[in-house]
């Protein structure tokens, strides 16, 4: 059923990232341990904080002029929206002062899709791996499934995790959830 809606994602938190490090580069430093690339939902947005990062592991200025430029190098310009784009993330956001918690947004909504995904794939095999009758392969896939969510939570992203184990998040979106609350909760 969760199928049919989007997953959760925050998408103003992730341009305010973006836009954060575009205004102050030096912010990236306070938020680079919060979050990762794949932590954005939109791609676009993925590809903009990659080249940022890779911006600040050659200790380059990051903002607007060499962002595009950096995008332009690997072909990703176009991809992420373009100059357009990049004037646009700089117009919206409010502060560059709150990025940590335009980082932590970002990562909140990351780890509930981490959730989501494990819960599915645990719901896949319960209901088919039973194949060889041994439910140690199972066992294994599922304890690699939680620990991906334990990763999550050492990010910084307890309280979503708390949030999903009490039900608030998962009411009305499957069933499926409820189901690996007590594999959530060991988290």
């Amino acid at each position: 059923m969760y199928a049919e809606k989007l997953l959760p994602h925050d998408l103003e938190a992730e341009e305010a990232v973006v836009g954060s490090l575009l205004i102050d580069g030096d912010s990236f430093v306070r938020i680079s341990s919060l979050i990762k690339p794949e932590d954005f939902y939109r791609e676009r947005n993925q590809l903009c904080y990659a080249a940022c990062r890779s911006l600040f592991e050659r200790n380059e200025a990051i903002d607007q002029v060499t962002l595009a430029r950096e995008l332009s190098r690997t072909n990703q310009l176009e991809s992420a929206g373009g100059m357009a784009y990049l004037s646009h993330l700089v117009s919206v956001t409010p502060t560059s002062a709150h990025s940590e918690h335009y980082a932590q947004l970002v990562a909140r909504t990351s780890t509930m899709r981490t959730l989501i995904d494990a819960a599915s794939r645990i719901s896949v095999i319960g209901l088919y791996d039973t194949a060889d009758g041994d439910a140690t392969g199972a066992g294994i896939e599922v304890g690699r499934l939680t620990m991906r969510v334990r990763e999550g939570v050492a990010a910084g992203t307890e309280g979503a995790v708390r949030l999903i184990a009490t039900g608030m998040y998962c009411r009305g979106i499957s069933r499926h959830c409820f189901a690996t609350l007590p594999l959530i909760n060991l988290c």
